[in-house]
């Protein structure tokens, strides 16, 4: 018997994004809407997204395919987590991919996306409509020393997600075990030398997971990196991010913190096992701290062993985007899309209470400046709600008809509205030389509508922990939120649900509305996803009408390669180059 949400979410995705509104027009054009590229070739995306329980491996090779080389990859910033626990950025998930399976994980042909078993046999079982789901693991998947990977091990890192120790991975099945945001005073994880009850394992082979309501999600939850299976006798704890014990293809050689990373062959990994990985590489070289600028113009350049060379994290550089567009060999090496990224500016609700003042906000912000400083139209469309048009059920609403270049003399009108002329704002944004620059025109434009401001550089690599903090000092900070499933149950309960408010979450704006709480506990028991999306949309224009974010932009990108480097597509789930089918051309 297979689970109900099986059809249903056989779904056909025509995600509008350019009938959003995105009417920038006026002087934001002047580089990457010249170049043509403000529509990323007019071709609107359209995904379809499906199951596939018959997956087996090896997985499909790309057109000219070779195994052999060495990848290398230039990122500005290291991976600061790849212990399957703490991850839940797009591109820490997707360099865990090279190195840790998962019990299901996605496929992707084109615009054809399948849900697949990746470790398990399929995407799991359920004969109660959700609350029982059953998984098999495949013959022959075995841990980078040989041993098989059991269904105890599997048990064993679900466990460890609810140590107090990991506060950055995400939380969905905690919470759906516990029947509760509060899931550590259900169970604290195993190191208590307790285990987790909702999971069984009747044979080496079969893991059974066990919840108080129907959860038709847990196929996609288990495809994120908390799904992963961790082997106790391995479990460093602490350090275990920096050099996680491998189920796929690679396993880490070295990886000093900041600088460098080398994955080698894992010799245990076999094709046969795997429906999604090709691994043709022999060794990926992972190299941090270059700025992308300089990085891309060592891809444009692409010599010696820069020709087989590419990023993760990395787009396109504005400074060179106008040169990569129109250079016809430079543009063959770029993979450009959408993705399932909305941006935002995020206003702490603790701090600016005054729904007046965080609307004078919304109209002072210029969006228009900052997206021409990230490199214009190609870095994505103006939005105006919370969720991205690639989630099922997405609606287009623009509640507040705020102009891309802001609208500073209604700004001042609200803040006189509210007794609060010369609101005093704290603007938190990364210490990158493009967040000064960013941070030079937001400060100007809400300097321009009568708030004085004050900047505060902080880390980008620690960024997510300090903004979490119910009580950081800063009123203003950017989020760029993807949906982790196309599903507003990975939106707004992450982003909105005044339960999950604490350091290591993403209710960054700490709105806690009991009537948006409810209403998310609501449609979270709605098994249609059609359905399901509808709520969701309606409750993003309830979200709206409180202001606790900026609507930015529909997120695009694009990245730059060099010649030698083949097999490149983008991962729609993760918004960035897919790593599963790289290759090294001779």
């Amino acid at each position: 018997m297979k689970r109900l949400t099986r059809s249903r979410m056989s779904v056909l995705l025509a995600a509008a994004l350019l009938v959003t509104g995105c009417g920038g027009g006026g002087d934001d054009d002047n580089s990457a809407a010249s170049t043509g590229l403000d529509s990323l070739d007019g071709k609107p995306p359209v995904f379809a997204y499906g199951f596939d329980d018959s997956a087996a491996g090896p997985a499909p090779a790309p057109e000219g395919a070779v195994a052999g080389g060495t990848v290398r990859v230039y990122d500005v910033i290291d991976y600061q987590h790849l212990d399957p626990a703490r991850i839940y950025s797009s591109h820490e998930g997707v360099v865990s991919q090279l190195i840790t399976r998962t019990l299901t994980g996605y496929r992707q042909n084109g615009d054809q996306i399948d849900l697949v078993g990746d470790l398990a046999t399929n995407t799991g079982v359920t004969k109660d409509k959700g609350k029982t789901w059953t998984y098999t693991l495949r013959e022959g998947v075995t841990w980078e020393d040989g041993t098989p990977i059991t269904s105890a091990d599997v048990r064993y890192g679900l466990e460890r997600t609810f140590a107090k120790e990991y506060t950055e991975g995400p939380t969905y099945l905690q919470s759906w075990f516990a029947d509760s945001e509060n899931y550590r005073k259900y169970y604290d994880g195993p190191y208590s030398g307790k285990s987790l009850k909702n999971v069984t394992t009747p044979n080496a082979r079969t893991v059974v997971l066990k919840f108080n309501r129907p959860r038709p999600d847990v196929p996609f939850a288990l495809a994120m990196p908390a799904g992963a299976p961790v082997k106790k006798s391995q479990d460093t704890r602490g350090k275990y991010t920096l050099d996680p014990f491998a189920s796929g293809p690679y396993k880490i050689s070295s990886h000093k913190v900041d600088k460098s990373m080398t994955l080698v062959r894992n010799e245990a990994w076999k094709a046969e096992s795997d429906p999604i990985r090709t691994a043709f590489p022999d060794r990926w070289e992972f190299s941090f701290g270059e700025l992308p600028l300089q990085t891309n113009q060592r891809l444009i350049a692409a010599n010696g062993e820069d020709q087989a060379a590419m990023t993760v994290i990395d787009n396109v550089s504005p400074e060179v985007l106008q040169q990569v567009v129109s250079t016809p060999e430079l543009r063959a090496r770029t993979i450009a899309g959408y993705t399932p990224y909305a941006s935002t500016e995020v206003i702490n609700t603790k701090r600016i209470t005054d729904l007046k003042v965080r609307q004078a906000l919304m109209y002072a912000y210029l969006r228009q400046q900052v997206r021409q400083i990230l490199g214009g139209p190609t870095h994505g469309d103006f939005s105006s709600t919370i969720g991205s048009p690639t989630l099922v059920g997405w609606e287009p609403n623009d509640m507040w008809n705020v102009p891309p270049e802001g609208d500073p003399e209604k700004a001042k009108q609200l803040l006189a509205e509210a007794g609060k002329p010369n609101q005093r704002i704290v603007y938190a944004y990364g210490n990158l030389p493009r967040g000064e620059q960013i941070a030079v025109a937001v400060v100007a434009g809400l300097e321009r509508a009568g708030f004085q401001v004050v900047k505060k550089p902080i880390n980008p690599k620690t960024a997510s922990d300090e903004l979490s903090d119910p009580n950081n000092k800063f009123d203003l900070y950017s989020l760029a939120w993807g949906a982790d499933w196309p599903s507003g149950a990975t939106v707004y309960p992450v982003l909105f649900d005044g339960r999950r408010i604490g350091r290591g979450g993403f209710n960054w704006s700490f709105l806690n509305d009991p009537k948006i709480n409810s209403e998310i506990d609501e449609i979270e028991l709605i098994t249609d996803p059609v359905e399901a999306g509808k709520r969701w949309a309606a409750l993003d224009r309830k979200i709206m009408a409180l202001v606790p974010v900026i609507p930015d932009v529909y997120v695009k990108s694009m990245q730059l390669y060099g010649p030698k480097i083949g097999g490149v597509f983008q991962d729609t789930l993760h918004g960035r180059v897919s790593l599963n089918t790289i290759f090294v051309k001779p």
